[in-house]
């Protein structure tokens, strides 16, 4: 399925063609992540998107936020589960899309110092209930600028493991 129906390609200086949903340049809030739900797999935890390109750009490729433009798609050619790292408390779960500079590469992983290691900021995290986790999150997240708080109260929980061109994405426990 082509995704420009649904958004539109563009060149950018720092990552080449990047496309952007048309969602983003219609509603600034909208970001990755938040149209579905998370679901477990023997790979680790699977985003299932409401969205008709989340086939694409939830599992294969990264997520950066350009300033005065939104979150944009940069294509990658390796399927996940999801491309996310992830926080957590007993209260409350957060991820946040993993950005370009992690493009896969075979037998490497990423921890629980990916947020220091890639500079992920606090803003580009969601999070909800834990109790609410595998709901829609759409319907479950806290407000953004909450995030602060979140992120001083939860612990990194990231573990994506690469080998043999397998992806697993674990995060928090089920």
């Amino acid at each position: 399925a082509d995704l420009e129906p649904e958004g539109e390609w563009f060149a950018t200086d720092d990552f080449g063609y990047v496309w952007q949903p048309g969602l983003a340049r219609r509603d600034d809030s909208w970001r990755p992540y938040t149209r579905g739900y998370w679901a477990d797999s023997d790979r680790g935890w699977t985003w299932i998107s409401e969205e008709p390109f989340g086939w694409a750009t939830y599992h294969y490729g990264r997520w950066a936020l350009i300033e005065q433009r939104g979150w944009v798609w940069i294509p990658g050619d390796v399927w996940a589960p999801a491309w996310v790292a992830w926080r957590n408390n007993e209260q409350y779960v957060g991820w946040c899309p993993l950005p370009p500079e992690t493009l896969y590469a075979d037998n490497c992983e990423f921890g629980p110092t990916i947020d220091d290691d890639y500079g992920l900021s606090p803003s580009t995290y969601t999070f909800m209930p834990t109790r609410d986790f595998g709901l829609p999150v759409s319907a479950h997240c806290v407000p953004i600028a909450t995030n602060l708080t979140f992120i001083a109260g939860t612990v990194n929980v990231t573990r994506i493991v690469i080998r043999s061109s397998q992806v697993h994405c674990w995060g928090p426990e089920p």
